[in-house]
């Protein structure tokens, strides 16, 4: 059986470069897209209340890369504020370096990795996050838990299971729905 070779190249490397390039590709037209949304505002925007001072480059890091771009800085001179009316319009946090995808993906993980782990894991190769910032990620989350429609014994007990011990709660007035 003849071997057919591609420059000494097999299907896995192959495939691999045609990934990295897909995502490199994907990375550009996003910040492409972000960078005519910008185009598009500035266009529309109103013209007395809005003044340009600089156009700033933004860079966020998200779970298939890191997308920079750059977006114009305004004048609000009604309010004397300053902001990024991009970041405005599409709900962009400030001062995040990750996506908000990425913090999740970060979270969701950390039921079965360390910090340290989950910071090097969920990001793509060549970038990590210090276990500080994972840290910093679980502290700064709101959690809100979901209370599901309990059913009750004809006894009123609630049994709860918490990291396999069990808690016995009779008659507590904050547990009655």
């Amino acid at each position: 059986m003849n071997n057919i070779t591609l420059n000494g190249h097999n299907f896995e490397e192959l495939l691999q470069n045609l990934i990295n390039l897909t995502r490199e590709s994907n990375l550009e037209y996003i910040s492409y897209i972000l960078e005519k949304i910008d185009d598009n505002l500035a266009a529309t925007r109103n013209t007395d209340d809005l003044i340009i001072i600089k156009k700033v480059p933004r860079t966020i890091l998200t779970s298939i890369g890191k997308i920079t771009f750059k977006r114009r800085y305004y004048l609000d001179v009604k309010s004397n504020k300053h902001l990024y009316l991009l970041d405005y319009k599409l709900k962009i946090p400030k001062y995040s370096r990750l996506s908000s995808e990425l913090k999740k993906k970060i979270l969701l993980s950390l039921d079965h990795l360390s910090f340290e782990q989950a910071g090097i894991d969920n990001l793509p190769n060549g970038y990590s996050v210090s276990s500080v910032t994972v840290f910093n990620i679980l502290r700064n989350t709101d959690f809100s838990f979901v209370n599901p429609k309990l059913n009750v014994s004809s006894h009123n007990t609630i049994h709860l299971q918490i990291d396999e011990k069990y808690l016995h709660i009779r008659n507590k007035k904050k547990f009655r729905e």
